[in-house]
């Protein structure tokens, strides 16, 4: 059993072995990770799954006829499988008629549609403390090859770019991002599967070494998740390598470190190796042995950066648009008022660009406000907002961001809304597209309507919160209720507990996420129109 001092002696190695760099690391994130948190199979393991439900040849009829060659393995299995949708008049069929681009279709949505319900390990608790760590470790972007959706649970501010055509004709900012480069099971034809994808990626691999050089040469780079004989891995670092110099490929030198996660082994160590490139060159790499990834991720959350990745993202993304802009229209004026320690997600930013005197700041400071003061004056009434200028000002320039904001209240106490009809007039448009299209289904989350129908169904909120401990699926299921059994009082005081907490400790920020900020959205549309969808009044002008 490792002691406490060694952990920490070990953490503190980490620590300092992250400072020597003047940026902070990229993760690389293979199938291990997924394996880890959320019980997935790898590759192989997920061909093996889709053989066996069509029950047409062992899987080693297809190994066999390959040469164990995985993407031609795929390939052949992707045929057989094509008969198999269409002869059992696969259930799903008809929903991705649209989706049919070639013969791998069918199996790449079957993969898909199995990806998007794995869901995180509710056992045991380290799992649970670790993937808490990792919600909080500072580094600045992630490169994967996995198809799942594991990484946009846990960073769900963090820019995703899916497959490699998206990547490479995007303009990115290299923080606060998530590089798909295998494609993602929320678009199924995107992913890299078969022979002839693997053949497409591969044309394209001095493209995508040339967008990711400049984060391998000034990032240190944590393969996570990867055995360091990956194929993949191999041709990514072969293909960035070819577009260095001598003096840039010098520079990659003990930036690659390779986690390896050994169950067997009970110790924790970084010790030197070398990485064979090819037959001229080799690297410096060090290696991460380890099997308590958690002493990996706290190591990376001591290495504070003042404002959080996903904030500098937008703020560089906002900077460079506006510097690129020729449209006439865009404010010359340029404010910048932004509380970092208050910022929770995307939408509590207010970002003003300009040079000059800021005009209209004496409308009780409207533009300024965030989502947050939105939230608080919903729960607790604390604020005297007029909602005209709330309406007006505030509502338009957060729903730029975020679509997930208390809007009822004002529009009721404004008498704009009468049984569901919406009084329209003077009101943005963004205003009049958010209080027109809420309605249950807005609040219900796709990925928990399964989860709900398995469970007795509760009468009321107070009996969902006593016969489930998770937070995090509590507020998920609320929407969920029958609107007649949700008493609002209930759901106002839940709400206000769970603010408590989120207040004592932001690092629940991250187990909520922005659920339970759309559950106040939920709560104040319940409240102000009495669970109607509105409806424009054709009248208003």
């Amino acid at each position: 059993m490792i002691d406490t001092e060694e952990k920490n002696d070990f953490s503190k190695k980490l620590v300092d072995f992250w400072r020597k760099f003047n940026n902070l690391p990229f993760l690389f994130v293979g199938s291990g990770i997924s394996q880890r948190y959320i019980s997935s199979e790898n590759w192989e393991g997920l061909l093996k799954l889709f053989v066996e439900e069509m029950a047409k040849h062992p899987y080693g009829y297809y190994s066999s006829k390959a040469d164990k060659n995985l993407p031609k393995i795929a390939s052949l299995i992707s045929v057989d499988y094509h008969e198999f949708w269409f002869e059992k008049n696969h259930k799903i069929a008809s929903i991705y008629e649209k989706d049919m681009l070639d013969i791998s279709s069918p199996l790449k949505i079957a993969i898909s549609e199995y990806l998007k319900e794995r869901e995180i390990k509710n056992e045991p608790e380290s799992l649970k403390n670790e993937l808490l760590a990792f919600s909080k470790a500072n580094f600045d972007g992630i490169i994967t090859t996995n198809y799942d959706l594991l990484l946009e649970h846990i960073f769900p501010n963090y820019k995703v770019y899916i497959g490699q055509e998206n990547l490479l004709f995007s303009e990115t900012h290299k923080i606060g991002e998530i590089y798909k480069i295998h494609g993602c099971c929320s678009k199924p034809n995107s992913l890299v599967l078969c022979e002839n994808d693997y053949q497409n990626f591969n044309e394209k691999s001095q493209y995508l070494a040339a967008k990711l050089m400049t984060i391998f040469v000034e990032h240190p780079v944590i393969f996570m998740g990867y055995s360091i004989n990956d194929t993949n891995i191999q041709n990514i670092i072969s293909s960035i390598v070819k577009c260095l110099s001598n003096q840039n490929i010098d520079s990659l030198k003990n930036r690659l470190i390779f986690v390896k996660r050994d169950k067997n082994y009970e110790g924790n160590l970084i010790f030197d190796s070398i990485y064979q490139v090819n037959e001229k060159i080799t690297l410096p790499i060090k290696i991460i042995r380890t099997n308590d990834f958690k002493l990996i991720y706290d190591s990376l959350t001591k290495i504070n950066r003042k404002i959080p990745a996903h904030i500098l993202r937008m703020l560089k993304d906002q900077f460079y648009s506006y510097a690129l802009s020729t449209d006439p229209n865009i404010s010359k004026k340029i404010n910048v008022g932004i509380e970092f320690d208050q910022i929770h997600d995307k939408s509590d930013i207010e970002f003003y660009a300009g040079i000059g005197i800021v005009e209209g700041m004496g409308k009780y400071g409207y533009l300024p406000l965030k989502r947050q003061d939105l939230f608080e004056d919903i729960l607790f009434n604390t604020y005297n907002y007029e909602p005209e200028n709330v309406l007006k000002y505030t509502i338009p320039q957060v729903s730029k961001l975020t679509k997930n904001i208390p809007i009822f209240k004002y529009l009721k106490i404004s008498n704009r809304i009468s049984g569901n009809i919406l009084d329209t007039s003077k009101l943005e448009d963004s205003v009049i597209n958010i209080a027109t299209t809420v309605n249950f289904q807005y609040f219900r989350s796709q990925q928990f309507s399964k989860k709900f129908g398995k469970l007795e169904k509760k009468s009321s909120i107070k009996e969902l919160i006593d016969s489930n401990d998770n937070d995090y699926h509590t507020i998920h299921l609320i929407p969920f209720l029958d609107a007649n059994n949700i008493d609002l009082d209930e759901l106002k005081k839940y709400l206000i507990e769970k603010y408590s907490d989120l207040e004592d400790d932001n690092s629940k920020i991250s187990k909520y996420n922005s659920q339970y900020f759309k559950l106040i959205c939920f709560y104040d549309w319940l409240k102000y129109t009495n669970g109607k969808q509105l409806i424009m009044d054709t009248n208003a002008n």
